[in-house]
């Protein structure tokens, strides 16, 4: 994709910069027919992954509030269409992957914001709330191949995250039962 390697070449481009651009860029409105809001749905979703795949996620200066936000972002173009849902998942488990990688990697001087406070993202804690935050999307079992992806990118990604391993496990339980 051009726009994400245009966003891996400029070294002051961050995450914060340009998610609030692309969204209200690709804001789709009650208004709109019905492929002018598609094109503005994959207009975002394809933004999302540029930003993913241009390392700019994966880059100190992301913050919680950053991922979040493109968390959060993948989950409503995921349960939105149906059309949408595939790729959503793919972007979303690059997300995973990419915050597995920070959490485990060791700890580094955190990047310090205007007001002093470290802004990058802590990585034991914050690889918990995303566990949990990620799961409470899928449910107890989850019903769709979207949402088994999501339970086995988070089980990969954060290993101590035991909710994954337990859902996932209950799940092939099931699985087997029918």
């Amino acid at each position: 994709m051009l726009l994400a390697q245009l966003l891996a070449s400029l070294p002051f481009a961050t995450v914060a910069a340009v998610r609030p651009v692309l969204f209200e860029l690709t804001e789709s409105s009650s208004g709109m027919k019905g492929a002018d809001e598609r094109d503005m749905f994959f207009g975002r979703l394809f933004g999302i992954a540029a930003l993913v795949r241009s390392g700019l996620v994966a880059r100190p200066a992301t913050t919680e509030a950053d991922y979040d936000a493109l968390i959060g972002a993948l989950h409503k173009l995921r349960d939105r269409k149906t059309y949408l849902r595939e790729l959503a998942t793919e972007v979303l488990t690059d997300v995973v992957a990419v915050l597995g990688q920070r959490a485990s990697a060791p700890a580094t001087a955190a990047p310090r914001s205007k007001k002093g406070k470290a802004a990058a993202v802590p990585a034991t804690d914050f690889a918990t709330a995303v566990c949990e935050r990620l799961l409470a999307t899928v449910g107890p079992l989850p019903d769709s191949p979207e949402k088994l992806a999501t339970v086995l990118a988070v089980q990969q990604a954060f290993p101590v995250c035991t909710r994954a391993t337990r859902d996932l496990e209950m799940w092939l339980r099931l699985r087997q039962l029918w």
